[in-house]
Parts: structure tokens; sequence; C-alpha cells
């Protein structure tokens, strides 16, 4: 009896060792024709080749799908001073990001500790201006989209493999209508659920990593089984020439039950602003996490109960 309790410890240990290598074992892969990244544990589809994520985990598409839309970037001034963006702010000019021609190219980086999957968009953004007199002019943006097969550390921020997409945002010669205006940039967080277009409800936190001080917007859609959440630091960089400075990052949220939206503010810069978010995915608890081992729960007793018979059979 005990020869057989020791087989089938061999026999689980073997088993999730053999899952965990298989888990890992495939890269990030890129479909040009879909615009979509795929990983063993998450999904990313750019729709219609714009900077709009729509994300899952495989095999939980039909359940839920949340979708992150880098939408618009406003020039406005802050009227009141808060470092914050509303409608009572005046907007003077704008970018709309989905109404842009994007150029994607993908590269594949192997490196000493694994697989970098980098998908570019680039475009030059129309800007039109709210006052009139100021012809419409262009401003050069580029999202450049990162996944890892290992865990990785970007620049002192841990990134979680397979599972979290690093963005980094590139806002280069902004044309300022105001030298005292401010940037934002809007974004909009949807989904699908239980078939159906909705807004996962949205909760926002603040933490630290080491020295570095972050935001995050988690989405919890109806009935998902998992969320995400939209990562950001609270500062970005800035690049003027040969200098390189970090400036101060300050967001305003507006959630409400048909529309959830952030708008990451940046104060008045020249030269060229990059600040790096990220989208992740996790589990929805407990009872997901093991609903999500279930086939290789299956797969251990189906194999500890063979070893048992065997043994059996031997005696």
């Amino acid at each position: 009896m005990k020869k057989a309790i020791g087989l089938i410890l061999v026999a689980i240990f073997l088993s999730m060792g053999l899952s965990q290598l298989a888990l890992y074992a495939k890269p990030p892969m890129w479909h040009g024709n879909t615009s979509t990244i795929e990983t063993s544990e998450m999904v990313v589809r750019f729709l219609n080749n714009r900077p709009w994520y729509q994300i899952w985990i495989p095999g939980k598409n039909q359940t839920a799908t949340y979708i992150v839309k880098f939408n618009r970037i406003v020039e406005f001034l802050d009227t009141d001073a808060d470092n914050s963006f509303d409608y009572s702010d005046e907007t003077l000019a704008q970018a709309i990001l989905y109404e842009a021609t994007w150029k994607v190219s993908a590269q594949t980086i192997n490196g000493s500790e694994g697989v970098e999957l980098r998908i570019t968009f680039n475009a030059m953004v129309q800007v039109t201006y709210s006052r009139g007199g100021m012809p419409p002019n262009f401003v050069n943006v580029t999202f450049v989209n990162r996944i890892y097969d290992h865990d990785a550390e970007v620049e002192g921020i841990p990134i979680k493999g397979n599972r979290e997409l690093k963005i980094d945002i590139i806002i280069d010669g902004w044309p300022w209508a105001n030298p005292d205006s401010k940037l934002a940039l809007e974004i909009v967080y949807a989904g699908m659920f239980r078939g159906k277009q909705g807004t996962p409800r949205c909760e926002t936190k603040k933490y630290q990593i080491r020295n570095r001080y972050m935001g995050c917007v988690r989405l919890q859609g109806e009935d998902a089984g998992y969320y995400a959440e939209f990562r950001y630091q609270t500062q970005a960089r800035l690049m003027s020439g040969d200098t390189e400075k970090d400036i101060k990052v300050n967001s305003t949220n507006s959630f409400t039950k048909n529309s959830a939206t952030t708008w990451l503010v940046y104060p008045h810069f020249d030269g060229t602003l990059i600040h790096d978010p990220s989208i992740y995915v996790g589990s929805g608890g407990a009872l997901a996490t093991i609903v999500e081992y279930l086939p290789i729960i299956a797969l251990l007793i189906v194999v500890a109960v063979v070893i048992v018979a065997v043994a059996k059979r031997r005696k």
C-alpha cells in the first residue's frame, strides 16, 4: 500500500510538472490576419487595427470579454486648477485616435530569459482645434505593445508573463493651442457579458512598487469568472532634446451604470512624452481557479486510479 501511495505521489508531481511545462511551452503568437495576440493565458485582439483592446482568457470568450479603448487625446484649459479633466474645463483641441489609419508591425525577440512579442501601432493623428482660425495639424502617436512568455521586470515594474500586456504610449510633438493647457488621454472601458454589450463594474486602487506609485482600474463583468486590470504609473517620462525627466500623471474617473471612462492627465510639455501602462487579466476567485484546473485535476485522478488498480493486481 505504501508503494502504491508513493507511485501516486510521483505521478501527481510528474503530471503537475508536465502541465506547467505545457502551459509555458507555447510562446506568445501574433495572428496578423485577425490582429490578435495569443498566449496560453491571455488573448488580445485589436479591433479594426486600432488601439482598442479586446481581452479575454482562452476558453472563456463565450462568457465575457473586456474592452479597453484609447479614444482620443484632449488639450484643455484646467480652469479650476485641480489637475484633472472634466467637462467643465475648456477643450481647446482633440486628436481622435480611432479615426486614424494605423501602421502595424510585429516583432518577436528571443532573449536569454525567454520570448518577447512586440506589436507596434503608429499613426500621424489629425488634431482639430475648437477655436476658429486655427487649421488642423498632426501629432505622431505610437503604441508599443509588449508581452512576454515569462515573468519580467521592465524599468523596475514587474510584468506577469503570458497574462499582462505592457503598453508604451508615445506622444511626440503635440501642436499646442495654448501655452498654459494640459493633455488628457481618454480611455473607455466596455465589454461583452452574457452575449450582450455592457459596462463592467470598475473599482480603483493606488499602490506602490518599490519607489514607483501606481494606479489601477479593475474591471469586473457580470458572471465573467475573471477580471481585467488597467494599471499605470503615476509618472511619465519626458524627453526633450538631450534632457530626460519624470513628470507627474494625474487621473480622473467617471464610472456609471452605462459608461466607464478614465482620463490620464499630463502637464504641458515640449518634446516627447512616454507613458507605460499595462493590461492584466486575473482569476475571479477561488472557485474560478478550481474550474480553470479541472482538466488537470481530472487527469490526476485518472492517473491515481490506474496506479492503484495496477498495484492491487500485482499483490
